[in-house]
């Protein structure tokens, strides 16, 4: 009884696995079509470094493609554009105030 349950739950860690793959696949089909290859490739390396900004990237042109504000292929220049949007809204500086007694 314990193998059948420890069975189950294998194959279901399985499944969800492929899942999660088959969505990623998914994914980069859809960002290399709305990307020039220039702008694909700078997402990779921020995928690279920066896991979260990648996700925010990602459904960001997500939702741009699907809500047809992407028409064609963004451009290098483009895609930076879209990224400076998203960090500009994320960041939040840190000011410093130097106070003299």
């Amino acid at each position: 009884m314990a193998q059948e349950q420890q069975g189950e739950e294998l194959k279901q860690a399985y499944y969800n696995k492929l899942e999660q793959m088959q969505q990623a696949a998914k994914i980069r089909q859809v960002t290399r079509q709305i990307l020039s290859p220039a702008a694909y490739e700078r997402l990779s390396n921020i995928a690279s470094s920066n896991q979260k900004l990648y996700e925010q990237i990602v459904s960001t042109l997500l939702y741009y493609a699907q809500s047809g504000k992407i028409q064609k292929q963004l451009s290098e220049q483009e895609f930076i554009s879209v990224v400076e949007k998203i960090v500009g809204s994320t960041r939040t500086d840190a000011k410093i105030s130097v106070r003299r007694k």
